[in-house]
């Protein structure tokens, strides 16, 4: 972007080669009252003045106040008037073909902190700054979603050559789970399961298509025995992983004692996730338990919610486990579906499955430590995939599941719609550790990989908490994203970074970001 600035100063821009006799503006009989008569006559007086004429008209006409406009440019060996056509131009015209509303461009009162007299190194930075952001909104808004990265493509390609040694095909094992599914499905009404769930949920799902919950007999074997009669052969019942071959050498059954739900996709059962029955102790193995990896499923790869609801236009809620998933449908009839990552962290995969549904979701992971960073870990990858989420504070202490099993579905739904956007919260986290450490790269950070229409407000926001002026703060962030400045440059403003130095980094001695997130603090 700085280079394409720096090549186009020594260009004509369009509205030059366009410009014909300037006819009187409206703004025409304030030049002298706001430049003074002898400047004044020096700009008519330029090449340039049917030009300016022409940037001033299309700028005034779109609210832009004249002196914001016009603020003295004081450089030897440069036309004050050739100058001014180019920043007016910068200032006024997203570099694009696409309405304005979808791209980043300043505010109107923006421009007035720049008002001040300045040098021609001081407006180029000023400009580089600008041009950055525009470019990179227009980037971001024409790219779609982001391809895939080497490591995706590499786990895609291992996942077809385990096909190859499978010795079953995808179909035959999604009869298995379906015919298991069946079977659990037979002994829910009347089980502890179904009771479970309705005190719960205060809802009974028995038969719901969406949901489809079983139960798992406490057996050994129960299940083994069901699909041994339906002529499924051992070495398949494994192959599916709903059964596994026991220490003594014995095929058991995998989920024992357990509610059980499936995982489904497209309408085929890839796998089952169950809930150990309440009463039971750690002995009985984890909480919730999955499918293991398979050749059809793999658990980075699905979420797990109510896919009639989402197909029904339902706005996606992350959640942190399957009951909150739950929750938050029943809650809410379906207009927002909880879906749940299932026995991981939120993954690249499961961020793109997403957008077939929508690129605004809501992260309602609960409200302590351990929910807080996972909402953060979720932003990170979110964002970078094109998101732009929100964030539903729940009520401190409680999840989804435990609001409905409290009849208090009606705090539930009121903390879903009145989600604001998680990146504010991420901002209001990064200012209050500005506050006790003097750094701003996490707050750039978090900008950053916002969406682009956030980035005014977060700047504005910025700038109310930490004193410096917002030209000062646009130019740190373009410097954060722009790429000659490295993939890990953060800002330091400890001492505040200063648009009208001529560096690509004002703080290029901050070091790099932690690893983690595309964007975020953690790369």
């Amino acid at each position: 972007a700085a280079l394409w600035w720096r090549i186009n100063r020594h260009l004509e821009p369009a509205v030059a080669t366009n410009a014909t006799d300037p006819t009187p503006a409206p703004w025409t009989d304030e030049l002298a009252n706001v430049v003074g008569p002898d400047r004044a006559d020096l700009l008519r007086a330029s090449s340039w003045w049917p030009a300016l004429v022409t940037a001033l008209d299309h700028a005034t006409a779109r609210g832009w106040a004249l002196p914001d406009l016009i603020a003295p440019i004081h450089a030897a060996e440069v036309d004050e008037c050739q100058a001014l056509v180019w920043r007016t131009t910068m200032l006024t015209n997203p570099v694009h073909h696409e309405p304005v509303d979808h791209l980043w461009t300043p505010e109107p009162e923006h421009p007035s902190a720049t008002a001040a007299s300045v040098t021609a190194d001081e407006v180029e930075v000023i400009d580089d700054a600008w041009a950055i952001l525009q470019i990179e909104a227009m980037i971001r808004t024409q790219r779609g979603e982001p391809e895939l990265t080497q490591a995706e493509i590499n786990d895609l390609l291992s996942r077809r050559d385990a096909w190859h040694e499978a010795g079953v095909t995808p179909e035959r094992l999604v009869r298995i789970n379906e015919l298991s599914a069946q079977f659990y499905e037979a002994r829910f009404p009347g089980s502890w399961a179904h009771d479970y769930l309705f005190d719960r949920l205060h809802t009974d799902i028995a038969g719901d298509p969406g949901w489809r919950p079983g139960d798992a007999p406490a057996g050994w074997t129960s299940l083994v025995s069901h699909l041994r009669r339906q002529g499924v052969p051992d070495h398949e019942m494994i192959r599916a992983g709903v059964a596994k071959q026991a220490s003594t050498g014995n095929l058991i059954d995998r989920f024992r004692n357990r509610v059980v739900f499936p995982i489904t996709h497209d309408g085929q059962i890839l796998g089952f996730i169950a809930r150990r029955h309440p009463d039971a102790g750690d002995t009985a193995g984890p909480k919730y338990l999955n499918t293991p990896e398979t050749p059809l499923f793999h658990k980075g790869a699905q979420l797990y919610g109510h896919a009639p609801s989402l197909l029904r236009g339902g706005r996606p809620v992350l959640v942190e486990g399957p009951m909150d998933a739950i929750a938050v449908t029943l809650a809410t009839g379906g207009a927002y579906v909880g879906v749940a990552a299932l026995g991981t962290a939120l993954t690249r995969e499961q961020a793109r499955h997403l957008r077939r549904y929508t690129d605004l979701p809501i992260v309602a992971t609960d409200n302590d430590k351990a929910g807080h960073a996972a909402a953060e870990r979720a932003y990170w990858i979110l964002t970078d995939l094109g998101h732009d989420p929100l964030h539903a504070t729940l009520p401190e202490g409680a999840d989804p599941a435990d609001l409905i099993a409290l009849s208090r579905q009606k705090e539930l739904e009121h903390a879903l719609r009145s989600s604001t956007p998680l990146g504010v919260v991420m901002l209001t986290k990064a200012i209050a550790d500005y506050a006790r450490t003097g750094d701003l790269g996490a707050a750039f950070a978090v900008i950053g990989a916002a969406n682009p229409t956030r980035w005014n407000y977060s700047l504005t926001e910025l700038a109310k908490a930490t004193g410096h002026p917002i030209p000062s703060l646009r130019a740190a962030l373009a410097a954060h994203l722009d790429p000659y400045t490295g993939p890990d440059a953060v800002v330091s403003t400890r001492q505040a970074p200063s648009p009208f130095l001529r560096h690509s980094n004002p703080a290029a001695d901050s070091g790099p970001a932690p690893a983690q997130g595309v964007r975020g603090p953690e790369r």
